[in-house]
């Protein structure tokens, strides 16, 4: 009986974190972290009782080749906020036209200098 109900922690864990999660980008309240903890607890004790299930999963092939695509998916990721990162700290500017129609001319950067 109690085997059932420690089953259902995960996802019961899993809906209140994200409960939370959802309801602190509203309100910053403390039950909104209460509730992210109350369901990392659940989670954990969920990772306990089922310890040797767990264990026995991780040891198959899918579950090594998917961890593997998910390292490689969040590299990526990473890779891409840290180039957005860049971009937005040192962005600049090139003007290809022939004319220069979008550059700033040395008689007005010297009037901006003088303000």
């Amino acid at each position: 009986m109690l085997r059932k109900v420690v089953d259902k922690f995960f996802y019961l864990g899993l809906t209140i974190m994200l409960v939370g999660w959802i309801r602190s980008s509203f309100d910053q309240g403390t039950m909104n972290q209460v509730a992210i903890y109350v369901g990392l607890v659940l989670i954990v004790v969920f990772c306990i009782v089922n310890f040797s299930k767990i264990q026995a999963a991780m040891k198959t092939r899918s579950v090594r080749y998917g961890s593997v695509a998910g390292v490689t998916v969040l590299l990526v990721l990473g890779i891409l906020a840290l180039v957005n990162f860049l971009n937005f700290r040192h962005h600049g500017r090139l003007d290809l036209t022939e004319e220069k129609l979008y550059s700033i001319s040395d008689q007005s950067r010297k009037v901006v200098d003088n303000l």
